[in-house]
């Protein structure tokens, strides 16, 4: 916020400058020409005068359009910098960061429409070992292609988020917790290599707050695990944690 601002400010400093400019150089030019200097000046002052009045003007223009260019080309680049600091690097969806603000809203606006809405915690199963037997760079490659594969599957309304490590998070607008289960059960058999995952999936009952629903989730991930892995388990939302 504060980079915007200084930017703001900046920009907003450049153009008055050129402003100014332009504005002292027709301001002295006219009363320049209604003096009686200028009556009484030969006329190549005159012209001498007109010259370099112009050429300030002209001078202006063209700093004014470079310095529109700047301010184009310096807002791009903080639309991208926002952006970036949005999206895991790694696996290119959004990040934590992303998936905290969403969430809440995301509950909040199931709330308001009277709709359900469902959260889903991915673990890559055995990805430790995976690492260990196939490398780091192998692991990356599998992180990425199961956020892609993942991502390719939701709705636009959705969102999938690397919560952390070889975790996933993903909301569902609109989803009951039935749906919800049938749509991780299709993403089981999409991962690369047969590499499979534990899921722990929760809905809102439109009244809790979104580390309540987040809560309920993480412990049917731990049910999911507890059990062999390679599932999913959904806890309804009148259920309470300890249930799992």
């Amino acid at each position: 916020m504060a980079r915007r601002q200084r930017f703001g400010w900046d920009m907003a400093a450049s153009v008055l400058a050129v402003m100014v400019l332009v504005f002292t150089a027709l301001v002295s030019t006219w009363l320049w020409l209604d003096s009686a200097d200028a009556k009484a000046a030969a006329p190549s002052t005159r012209v001498l005068i007109l010259a370099l009045s112009g050429t300030s003007l002209l001078l202006a223009l063209i700093l004014a359009r470079a310095l529109a260019q700047s301010i184009k080309r310096q807002a791009e680049l903080v639309r991208q910098l926002a952006e970036l600091a949005r999206v895991d690097a790694l696996t290119g969806v959004p990040n934590r960061r992303v998936w905290d603000e969403e969430l809440a809203k995301g509950l909040e606006r199931a709330r308001r429409a009277g709709k359900p809405c469902s959260v889903g915690l991915i673990d890559l199963d055995h990805f430790k070992r995976f690492n260990d037997t196939h490398g780091h760079q192998r692991g990356d490659a599998l992180l990425h292609s199961t956020a892609q594969a993942f991502a390719s599957r939701l709705r636009n309304d959705d969102l999938i988020a690397r919560y952390g490590g070889e975790e996933f998070a993903v909301l569902l607008h609109g989803c009951d917790l039935e749906s919800a289960t049938r749509l991780f059960d299709r993403l089981q058999g999409m991962l690369p290599g047969g590499q499979t995952f534990s899921a722990g999936i929760s809905a809102s009952d439109g009244r809790e707050y979104a580390q309540a629903v987040l809560g309920r989730a993480y412990a049917a991930l731990y049910r999911a695990k507890k059990l062999g892995r390679n599932r999913s388990v959904a806890v309804p939302a009148g259920e309470s944690r300890t249930a799992v």
